[in-house]
């Protein structure tokens, strides 16, 4: 997603979601300590959204 990110082809949205996208990915990761999971950092996570028309993230 970083390369993705990182290059050309997204359009402004396109930035804005896939960087949210990056960010919720790394709560994900936070969501552990060890191999342990902690319940307090899980009740506060939400799922990130991904718009039903994709395309929408990429230039023309």
């Amino acid at each position: 997603m970083e390369t993705v990110f990182n290059s050309n082809d997204l359009s402004e949205n396109g930035k804005q979601i896939v960087s949210s996208l990056l960010q919720s990915l790394d709560q994900i990761l936070n969501l552990y300590e060890g191999d342990d999971i902690l319940p307090e950092k899980v009740s506060a996570f939400c799922i990130p959204r991904i718009p039903k028309e994709w395309r929408e993230l990429f230039r023309d």
